[in-house]
């Protein structure tokens, strides 16, 4: 049993469940015991050093064994995928990152698919490239790793989407549109990408033309009073027959009503501006295969303010912009996409330097342009601020020309007018910064061109 005597005092170990006790009751004798009972004290009973020894180690093997005192691995978080547009400045987000031993982490990024692409700041959490110019998927790994060298990693998809080229659209009253794709490169007889002309398109005199969310073209005709739809805007060539047309009594355009249009391409909102009845006609779900026939208005704003409207645009904040021909002046409505019935404008512009407008436009700056059919164009920075009598800032004043009737600026900064007149379309580069007589950068004119008295531009970017 393992038995054995040292200083003085008896060593043993029990075996199983063997009791003290029952060591007694098995009489021995001769190892100077006193059973239970007797005369003398009960031994003093030690574990042995080497058993106290083992169990300084299994404690300390416990101790060693404990898994918070492990090293765990981090959690690698690479953002949520992405959608950008070529061009756009992307920046990755490994920031969810995590360690739970509360660690540094090191960051590592890489490009695992699509189109090799200037990763900045690799090693950082944030890093950031410029989306290439086309449409594809890309893919990016993050590597995050601890101070005890323990590595997670995760990846992340940014989809990118082409941008769209530039394309400027012009209606001619000799009943044709034509389009230019990268109109900025554009100058002199130049034949247009795009010429919609002949009697199935159902064109009389279009007036104005706009593009909708759904990369519809829409077009105005003054003589017919009608609105006509064309899909894919940018394939509009030749003898087309409209995708829509929407006409008849319920419709309330008139005859020599519908003017000039303007597109809440968010809402889905086609504005007509009517010069017979000096009131504005607000069709919805121009997208929809239902745009088509005898469709009622869902809105008509009607105002006293409103004076031959001859040009209309959006401006910040569902700003409605009117260029009123009969008062010479400019009238906004604000919240324009929920007016409905008579209402007055919320602001009105007035110049002394207004005579003949036929045009207003606001850039994505804030900086409204207003056309003079005499030859100027009128420039006036802040103009959600406007209100009242108020003075261009700048007056550029076009040489030679005719007759304006529309404008349109793209983002650059780039200007597209019409002469009418002069049977021209005419860019200035900057035109924000443009003050006094100067000529334009560049013409668009010739038989080549294909126009037949321009009217309205449209810039679909």
């Amino acid at each position: 049993m393992g038995l054995k005597k040292m200083n003085n005092h008896v060593w043993f170990r029990t075996l199983g469940t063997l009791s003290l006790g029952v060591f007694f009751s098995m009489g021995v004798v001769g190892c100077g015991l006193t059973p239970p009972g007797g005369d003398n004290p009960a031994p003093q009973v030690e574990q042995p050093d080497d058993q106290q020894d083992d169990q300084q180690d299994d404690q300390q093997d416990d101790q060693q064994d404990d898994p918070q005192d492990e090293n765990q691995a981090p959690s690698a978080d690479a953002g949520s995928d992405q959608a950008a547009l070529g061009g756009d400045t992307v920046t990755l987000d490994g920031s969810g990152s995590s360690d739970p031993d509360g660690d540094a982490l090191a960051f590592s990024w890489s490009q695992t698919s699509g189109t090799p692409v200037a990763l900045s700041d690799a090693d950082t959490d944030s890093p950031s490239f410029t989306a290439p110019d086309s449409d594809e998927q890309l893919a990016f790994e993050l590597t995050v790793e601890d101070e005890g060298g323990l590595t997670a990693t995760a990846s992340v998809f940014v989809n990118v989407t082409a941008p769209s080229e530039p394309r400027l659209y012009i209606a001619n009253v000799g009943a044709n549109v034509t389009s230019y794709a990268n109109p900025a490169e554009v100058n002199g007889n130049i034949v247009p990408d795009t010429n919609l002309a002949g009697a199935q398109t159902q064109l009389m005199f279009p007036s104005d033309i706009v593009v909708n969310s759904a990369n519809q073209l829409l077009v105005s005709n003054l003589t017919a009073g009608t609105v006509t739809t064309y899909n894919d805007a940018d394939q509009t060539n030749g003898n087309l027959s409209p995708d829509g047309n929407v006409q008849g009594a319920a419709t309330q355009l008139n005859p020599n009503g519908p003017i000039t249009l303007a597109i809440n391409a968010d809402e889905d909102l086609l504005f007509v501006a009517d010069t017979v009845l000096d009131n504005i006609l607000v069709f919805g779900e121009t997208s929809s295969p239902t745009f088509n026939g005898n469709q009622a208005p869902i809105r008509t704003i009607a105002s006293a303010d409103l004076n031959n409207p001859v040009g209309m645009n959006f401006g910040a904040d569902d700003d409605l912009y009117v260029a009123n021909n009969g008062s010479a002046n400019v009238v906004v409505f604000a919240n324009a996409s929920t007016l409905n019935g008579n209402v007055n404008a919320t602001r009105i512009i007035t110049s002394a330097a207004f005579t003949n407008i036929t045009d207003v436009f606001v850039d994505g700056n804030d900086t409204m342009y207003v056309v003079d059919g005499a030859g100027f164009i009128f420039t006036f920075f802040d103009a959600s601020t406007l209100n009242g009598v108020s003075e261009p800032d700048l007056t550029l004043q076009l040489p030679g020309v005719v007759f304006l009737t529309a404008i349109a600026v793209d983002a650059e900064g780039t200007a597209y007018i019409v002469d009418h007149g002069d049977n021209a379309v005419h860019s200035y580069d900057e035109i924000d910064t443009l003050n006094g007589t100067i000529a334009p950068d560049r013409t668009i004119q010739g038989l080549n061109t294909q126009l037949s008295g321009p009217i309205r531009v449209f810039l679909a970017e």
